[in-house]
């Protein structure tokens, strides 16, 4: 992680590279489209298909009281006094704010070519958090070469600690399966589970981050519950939103039938501080 950005006297989480693009996460995650074999994610995408239309939201514990904050992407453009907004064409992790787009009630993070350069784009949010619960309403379109990510990222990696925690991650190309991860440590520990849905379609994607443990849920129902020895315990964390330029494996880089533009859809976000 290099050097904060410092804009107008407020400590950003953007950074001159903006957060990792998570490069080991999304090897280990689906080599092949729909998991190898392909059995358990379409399998899974035809068992959401018969079921009813999935709910916009899911009830959150009485315990965890008012969001903190509530984002809606109502206007016509990502709020600044909110949010950070990746702007690194030539960086590590190319993006772009072209790639950054608010429209009926959306946020719309498009991966193509701009000026004739592969780009994508994201966003973090200013608020910190030590430990809290987070949720976000997101469906993907289809294309290889492109990653949607939902994530926690330290203000400054490594200081006081390494940390890094992915409760949705989709480099697999045809969306049907998404990694869940949470890193620790410098050399990095990772543990993580792989889930099948249809990840073009609208999912609620949710993760609560206590000291004890890590609750992973997917439209309301629990997927992961994380409770080993690599839960961030010091680390600042920023709510942050990326589809990803990847290219890990020969299955999940872009090919010439990659379509031109690739979107991560994101309808809104919510974030709590754990109550005192």
């Amino acid at each position: 992680m290099k050097p904060l950005a410092v804009i107008a006297g407020t400590v950003l989480l953007l950074v001159s590279a903006g957060c990792k693009p998570v490069m080991e996460n999304a090897a280990n995650v689906d080599a092949e489209p729909g998991h190898a074999a392909g059995r358990p994610a379409v399998d899974a995408a035809a068992r959401q298909r018969k079921q009813p239309p999935l709910a916009q939201s899911y009830p959150v514990p009485r315990a965890w009281g008012r969001p903190l904050f509530t984002e809606t992407f109502s206007g016509d453009r990502v709020d600044p006094r909110r949010w950070a907004v990746y702007d690194t064409p030539t960086g590590e992790n190319p993006r772009t704010r072209r790639a950054v787009r608010v429209s009926d009630g959306q946020l719309h993070l498009t991966g193509a070519k701009y000026d004739g350069k592969v780009l994508s784009g994201g966003i973090a949010s200013h608020e910190a958090f030590t430990y809290g619960r987070f949720e976000v309403r997101m469906r993907a379109d289809r294309g290889a070469g492109f990653a949607p990510v939902l994530l926690l990222w330290p203000t400054v990696q490594g200081k006081p600690e390494w940390a890094e925690i992915n409760f949705a991650e989709i480099p697999d190309p045809t969306r049907l399966s998404t990694g869940l991860f949470t890193h620790k440590g410098n050399p990095e520990k990772v543990a993580s589970r792989t889930v099948y849905r249809d990840f073009t379609e609208w999912h609620v994607f949710a993760l609560e981050w206590l000291p004890t443990r890590l609750t992973y849920y997917i439209d309301g129902r629990r997927v992961w519950n994380y409770t080993g020895p690599l839960i961030p315990q010091k680390a600042d964390m920023h709510l942050a939103l990326q589809n990803d330029v990847v290219c890990y494996t020969r299955i999940q880089c872009r090919t010439p039938a990659t379509p031109t533009r690739v979107t991560m859809h994101i309808d809104w976000a919510r974030a709590w501080k754990v109550p005192t």
